[in-house]
């Protein structure tokens, strides 16, 4: 009777691709000298044991040591990246670079180019118009300016516009209620001061010698001073005038109620037409001379540019279209027949002509320096602190 010893079952003969892989393996665990186990012998089996374990197997037939330094074959200088792209080529490459790239056909990248249809949607603080310097902020400013004016269709509520007068009336209007606004002041000369956008001042007084300034109404503050504070009162974020009959008393000057008492005991009744401020409130007459000491005179005089900024720039502004002869009837009166399109492209030619001609430059020069005047000015002692 035959029996059959019991061996270890024969493995079937690897592929190609298979032995590669093996390879591949082996070598990133560490080990550099390959063989194939097919090309195996016990010859082969008695050197490599010979070669691990014997401690003369790195010296020669005369005794001498042998140079080890490993030799890598043309095979091993293949890159192990360079052969998984081989075996992938031999029927999987389709399978992973088919969905690769995504080609959706649409060539735009980035945000659109126009300002306006890049802002729908997305709101502004993640915009770089929210990081602009008050260089870019006064430049758009004026560009309110000019379209006011020369485009009234413009939508002047945009967003744009908001941050800018918002960026640049934080500069403005800190420094003149911390600094420059006195807490003694009366609400009259408060209110006539913050309304009537043009300023008269005279150091000295006119023949007329009062104990005690009319601003503070501080007794032993002999005033030396004279103000007069003329003008229509005008809305500060429309620009536009303060209507005869208007009693409304939610204007836009919302930043102006923080410092004042609006008692109407205290105040005058107007004397004359258009005396009432944004809000409905009576103003004294812009034919008043307030006679004042020398530090509020100073401080009310620096406090009033303060305030009246946006008034003042739009002055120069208009001043500027009408040099160019833009404010002429024949040219108002051409304006009024063209489309809202081709009256705003107009005004933003004209403001790049400001800016090529160096006028915007000029007005944030004259902006700047009455920010650096008010940053370096020593305040008075009656100034709120």
């Amino acid at each position: 009777m035959t029996t059959r010893t019991r061996g270890p079952l024969s493995s079937p003969t690897k592929t190609l691709k298979q032995k590669q892989l093996e390879k591949l393996r082996r070598r990133h665990g560490g080990e550099k000298h390959l063989v194939d186990s097919d090309s195996s012998s016990p010859e082969a089996t008695k050197r490599s044991a010979g070669g691990l374990y014997d401690n003369d197997s790195d010296r020669d037939d005369d005794g001498n040591e042998m140079d080890l330094t490993w030799v890598e074959d043309d095979e091993t200088k293949i890159s192990a990246t360079e052969e998984i792209r081989q075996i992938l080529r031999d029927g999987h490459s389709d399978e992973y670079e088919e969905d690769f790239v995504d080609d959706e056909g649409d060539d735009t990248l980035g945000a659109p180019l126009d300002e306006h249809s890049a802002l729908q949607g997305i709101p502004l603080e993640f915009t770089r118009h929210s990081h602009k310097k008050p260089k870019e902020h006064f430049q758009d400013a004026v560009k309110w300016m000019v379209h006011n004016k020369l485009d009234p269709a413009f939508p002047r509520d945009d967003a744009i516009y908001q941050v800018a007068f918002q960026k640049l009336d934080d500069e403005v209007q800190g420094r003149s209620r911390s600094t420059f606004i006195s807490a003694a002041w009366t609400a009259d000369f408060v209110r006539a001061l913050r309304s009537r956008p043009d300023i008269v001042t005279d150091e000295g007084h006119s023949g007329l010698v009062l104990e005690h300034c009319e601003a503070c109404n501080r007794v032993g503050h002999p005033a030396t001073w004279t103000i007069h504070l003329t003008g229509k009162p005008y809305h500060r974020h429309t620009l536009e005038d303060v209507t005869d009959d208007e009693e409304d008393g939610n204007g836009d000057d919302d930043d102006d109620v923080d410092d004042v008492d609006d008692d109407a005991d205290d105040a005058e009744e107007p004397s004359e037409h258009g005396s009432v401020d944004s809000k409905g409130n009576p103003l004294p007459s812009q034919h008043k001379a307030w006679c004042v000491g020398r530090h509020c005179g100073a401080n009310a005089e620096m406090a009033h540019r303060l305030m009246h900024w946006r008034y003042a720039s739009n002055h120069m502004v208009l001043t500027y279209l009408d040099k160019e002869g833009h404010m002429e009837a024949e040219q108002v009166i051409r304006r009024a027949r063209w489309s809202n399109n081709k009256r705003s492209k107009f005004a933003d030619i004209v403001l790049d002509e400001m800016v090529e001609s160096g006028q915007v430059e000029m007005l944030y020069q004259d902006f700047k320096s009455t920010l650096h005047e008010a940053r370096s000015s020593k305040p008075s002692r009656f100034s709120v602190r």
